[in-house]
């Protein structure tokens, strides 16, 4: 079977003569005319590399002031012939399945949080909440491995980009100090999740990873796999739902009204439309549904974290490292920032900081040399815009 992929858009198009600059890496086209588009300049070299591993290329046909089209095919073998079916109804029975499934629930589980980062930790301890479970939290390698010392876990969620000591090397400290009991699993946080990370963390030791953001669901796919089985139960999620209705049924007509003014408070937990809309015009850069997704789609939760996220102002930081030729530190703190703007939907910005970090790791200090002032100004820039949204004005983290 021939499969044939084609996309096609239409953008300012790319001029002929820069055809050929498609597959270097970090190499973005009408940079300052593309400033707020999202990309790392990496894409397309790395499915150039991926299609020449699959017997293939990839072709691009454009006109300038008029768009592109990128194409390529692929010889694959079919697995299964059955068919897919209408689409819409999957989806339907899809969303009722996740509606009506169950959750984990350990709360004796012991586990240790280990995340520079106060926005990644608030993050990880308030989808555990779900779960009933309250972690242990540590902000550096060190305290972790003194945390281990005097208590045993079961899983230890451990962040891999960290100043000082590192989570490779926290983790190669565990084992040489037999900190480690053969049933703790260690687990690698992570927001560089590319082909051959699992097998990277692996080999320095740990046990499995996560990709950050986190999402809630491999989260509990996490769990399930390697808590203790005596420790796990499953709860439906329209449980307490249910016996809630029991309950009402059974209350005074006073209980009652006291019941529906508990649920308008839960429906106050979501952002209305006219509140979405306000953050569509006021602040574009954001995507406040995705930011809710990490969240639990819970809004108590998202405006905490953005909060969060403007005290956690890495402006300063980053200049220094910047004017020290700290590189080391200039790629953790980017790091940073790329994964906690991503976490509240700032995917653009999120983007450009991966470009900075990603230049740092293969050496590219040129890049970030050229890049650094424009991307300072964009970082401070938009925290002036969100420390100024209204529905921040006047609320705590």
């Amino acid at each position: 079977l021939q499969l044939y992929v084609e996309v096609k858009d239409t953008g300012i198009g790319i001029k002929e003569e820069d055809l050929g600059k498609l597959n270097e890496s970090f190499q973005r086209l009408e940079l300052k005319r593309n400033r707020n588009i999202e990309g790392t300049g990496l894409g397309i070299s790395i499915v150039t590399k991926l299609l020449k591993l699959m017997g293939s290329k990839l072709n691009v046909e454009s006109a300038y002031g008029e768009g592109s089209v990128f194409s390529f095919t692929l010889k694959q073998t079919i697995v299964d012939d059955t068919p897919i079916g209408n689409y819409e109804t999957w989806l339907h029975e899809h969303v009722k399945k996740e509606e009506t499934g169950s959750y984990l629930s350990a709360p004796k589980a012991r586990i240790l949080l280990v995340d520079d980062n106060e926005m990644n930790l608030k993050v990880a301890t308030g989808l555990l909440k779900r779960n009933h479970i309250v972690p242990d939290t540590e902000m550096s390698g060190a305290a972790a491995l003194e945390q281990v010392k005097k208590k045993e876990y079961d899983v230890i969620l451990l962040d891999h980009m960290m100043p000082g000591m590192d989570g490779i090397e926290t983790m190669k400290a565990m084992k040489q100090q037999n900190l480690l009991p053969k049933s703790t699993i260690v687990i690698a946080l992570t927001a560089n999740a590319i082909v051959g990370a699992k097998e990277e963390y692996l080999a320095a030791g740990f046990d499995d990873y996560l990709s950050k953001p986190i999402e809630v669901s491999e989260l509990e796919k996490k769990l399930a796999q390697y808590l203790p089985k005596e420790i796990v139960s499953f709860e439906e999620k329209n449980e307490q739902k249910n016996e809630l209705e029991k309950k009402i049924e059974e209350k005074t007509e006073e209980e009652r009204n006291e019941s529906e003014n508990i649920e308008e408070s839960d429906e106050a937990d979501e952002f209305t439309l006219e509140e979405l809309k306000e953050w569509r015009e006021k602040l574009p850069e954001v995507d406040v549904m995705s930011g809710m997704g990490y969240c639990m789609d819970s809004k108590e939760f998202y405006l905490d974290l953005l909060h969060t996220y403007l005290e956690n102002d890495l402006c300063e930081k980053l200049e220094e490292f910047f004017t020290k030729d700290d590189f080391d530190n200039y790629r953790i703190t980017v790091h940073s920032i790329k994964s906690t703007s991503k976490t509240i939907g700032a995917a653009v910005l999120s983007d450009h900081a991966k470009q900075l970090e990603y230049a740092v790791k293969f050496g590219n200090t040129a890049y970030v040399k050229e890049n650094h002032a424009a991307f300072i100004e964009e970082y401070g820039a938009f925290l002036q815009k969100l420390k100024g949204m209204p529905i921040l004005q006047g609320r705590e983290a």
